[in-house]
């Protein structure tokens, strides 16, 4: 479903790119190649169409995982599940931490 709202959303944002450049006066060719700006938009919306599809599907995947783990978790041992729902601030912190410094190194 995410791959073809992805697909969806890469055609249209390669269609504004066509209208726009062809609404463009000729002293704009003359400044900008437009060959080379259409590779870019089509390996750009082929970033935002791989972002929409493997990402989000990727994550709204791992949310209902963890969900359900914590259901079944839950419902065999509701000590256990408590401490560690109770660790999940923590390691949201330790989280933040590392992306920031992964951020930092590149």
């Amino acid at each position: 479903m995410l791959e073809n709202f992805a697909d969806s959303v890469s055609y249209n944002i390669k269609c504004e790119y066509f209208k726009a450049v062809l609404a463009k006066d000729a002293t704009w060719f003359d400044a900008h190649n437009p060959n080379e700006m259409a590779g870019k938009i089509s390996q750009e919306s082929d970033m935002i169409q791989k972002g929409i599809g493997e990402k989000i599907g990727e994550v709204g995947h791992t949310v209902i995982v963890l969900i359900i783990g914590y259901i079944l978790a839950f419902t065999i041992g509701w000590e256990f599940t408590l401490i560690l729902l109770g660790a999940i601030p923590f390691l949201m912190i330790a989280a933040v931490i590392m992306a920031k410094s992964a951020q930092m190194g590149t």
